[in-house]
């Protein structure tokens, strides 16, 4: 099992033409929870909470998450055995 805190910041800006141009800013903080399964893969849950930094960004959100990791592809690397 694996545990992570995260913390992004997600900057935007956008010039339209002939609209008004704005700038956006928000930062994530969140966690992560992994189960480790058989065979290398992983079921990942998590949630962040999302919060606006300026005027033209939204107030607040919450984001969650659920995601099942695996090996695309086997590769025995010389030596490893």
């Amino acid at each position: 099992m694996t545990a992570n805190v995260r913390l992004a910041q997600f900057p935007r800006s956008h010039i339209a033409e002939g609209g008004p141009a704005f700038e956006e800013t928000v930062i994530s903080p969140g966690v992560r929870y992994a189960f480790n399964l058989p065979s290398d893969a992983q079921l990942a849950i998590g949630s962040a909470l999302l919060i606006g930094q300026t005027s033209d960004s939204p107030d607040w959100g919450m984001f969650f998450y659920c995601s099942f990791e695996h090996p695309f592809v086997c590769v025995e690397l010389p030596g490893t055995k």
